[in-house]
């Protein structure tokens, strides 16, 4: 094991002391080494909306910044292509009471390399308004999404360094995140996601060790453009045995019901998926 993997270990262990006594975890120390792997600043990145600021654009009335949920990343020959999803939340308008009078439907933005999405979904969602690319025009006016995301170097841990982590209660989950290298029809792309819902054995369970992570919103392709989803992939002993995304997408719940909803499940051939865990260097 080598120095900033026991590092990242000695301060979890540390870090479940200190919850014993009251402290409060604040930080993911990983050491100062450089492990040559980097990824999107889901960290301290995020997404400034309606930035506006083109020349000839309106100045926009009102801007909003959100964190980054999630990166997607399609390789195209040599290159990689990236597009970044916003966090989401629920319609609203501006004063003192921004939820009267509102439409019932979550709202979120993302960048791609296509260009920008809207997203929604609820019950007062028409189906035409489930998802839109933002047009050029509205780009002119000055309707933009500002993506502030360089990337950062990464601390690699292993499943067996998470599986300790989170059997001990010890360590930095606020910190955790998945890199997931997969091929869905003739493409590769590479997901980033936060790692906030994490199922696992417990300490006194014998059988075969297992993580299976839940993360959503993610970005997914298919069809010739972005979907909003979940994802969910089962690992044992570090190789992925199942990963499947859950796509956002018309609920067939009634003639006249306007309602959509994360319905539909894609599926991934475990073979040529690929996952590894990361912390973000201090």
């Amino acid at each position: 094991m080598d120095s900033n993997r026991r590092d990242f270990l000695r301060h979890a262990l540390a870090a479940s002391s200190a919850a014993l006594t009251g402290a409060s975890l604040t930080a993911c120390s990983v050491g100062t080494a450089a492990t040559g792997s980097i990824a999107p600043d889901l960290e301290d990145g995020y997404i400034v909306f309606n930035a506006g600021g083109n020349s000839g654009g309106e100045v926009p009335d009102n801007v909003w910044v959100t964190a980054i949920e999630s990166a997607l990343q399609r390789r195209v020959g040599s290159t990689l292509q990236s597009a970044y999803l916003g966090k989401e939340c629920r319609a609203e308008g501006l004063g003192r009471t921004p939820f009267e009078d509102r439409e019932n439907y979550e709202f979120v933005g993302a960048r791609g390399w296509d260009g920008n999405y809207l997203f929604r979904h609820g019950l007062d969602v028409p189906p035409e308004y489930q998802y839109q690319r933002v047009t050029q025009d509205a780009v002119d006016r000055g309707f933009t999404f500002d993506v502030h995301a360089a990337a950062r170097p990464t601390q690699q841990l292993d499943f067996a360094e998470v599986l300790a982590m989170l059997q001990r209660r010890s360590g930095p989950m606020r910190r955790l995140y998945a890199q997931l290298s997969y091929r869905l029809g003739e493409e590769d792309f590479i997901l980033f996601t936060r790692c906030r819902y994490i199922n696992l054995p417990h300490a006194s369970n014998r059988n075969e060790p297992y993580l299976q992570p839940i993360s959503g919103r993610v970005l997914l392709w298919q069809d010739e453009r972005l979907h909003l989803a979940y994802v969910v992939f089962h690992l044992r002993r570090g190789a992925v045995e199942g990963m499947h995304f859950k796509r956002l997408d018309r609920a067939e719940i009634g003639i006249e019901s306007n309602a959509n909803d994360f319905v539909r499940t894609v599926t991934v051939d475990p073979a040529t998926a690929r996952c590894s865990f990361f912390c973000y260097e201090a």
